[in-house]
């Protein structure tokens, strides 16, 4: 399986469970989205049209390719933080329409770690209401980071919260000594 952009960050799955086993465990979905949009082309074709109204979300993203990578150098021009982070925040949410997760950015409060919220963008949850996947957005908004920056490594921006409702901005965004994205999962919970 072709690994191109994803890092095994920390070693979360052992290289054994990459290597042998993943591609197994996701067989049948790709399958599942090969067959559907099989049927997608086959019902667009009958109908006259040319394209089909699914797509799997490799042909998906493969389709917004060109357009992503216009939007991802115009960040890389000087803007302020406020453009950038409407540019960013709109190719995210067509990402996510990619794999049907619907884009609800709000403002996800961690109690466990003080006073500390983060942007959250998407949520999948299971039959129970419980949090299956938080889609968060790390974007190089502040003063001196580099876009092309490891994500955690960058600093909760207080404008990506200002931007989710008018409850106050936490005290530890506003001082030069802001977390980054690390900070939050290194609590004890």
């Amino acid at each position: 399986m072709n690994w191109v952009g994803i890092t095994n960050e920390n070693e979360f799955y052992s290289q054994h469970y990459l290597a042998e086993i993943f591609s197994g465990d996701v067989r049948g979905v790709l399958e599942v989205w090969a067959e559907r949009e099989a049927k997608a082309r086959e019902a667009a074709k009958a109908q006259g049209q040319r394209d089909p109204a699914w797509r799997a979300p490799a042909s998906a993203l493969n389709a917004l390719a060109r357009d992503a990578l216009h939007e991802f150098e115009s960040l890389r021009r000087p803007q302020s933080p406020r453009e950038r982070l409407a540019t960013g925040r709109a190719l995210l949410r067509q990402c996510l329409q990619v794999f049907d997760l619907p884009c609800e950015p709000q403002r996800q409060p961690l109690p466990e770690s003080g006073d500390l919220d983060l942007p959250l963008l998407a949520e999948l949850r299971n039959a129970q209401g419980e949090p299956l996947l938080w889609v968060l957005e790390a974007q190089a908004l502040g003063e001196g980071e580099d876009f092309d920056a490891d994500p955690l490594g960058l600093t909760v921006h207080p404008l990506q919260l200002q931007s989710l409702g008018e409850a106050p901005i936490p005290r530890s965004l506003t001082g030069t000594d802001a977390p980054d994205w690390s900070a939050p999962f290194q609590v004890n919970v």
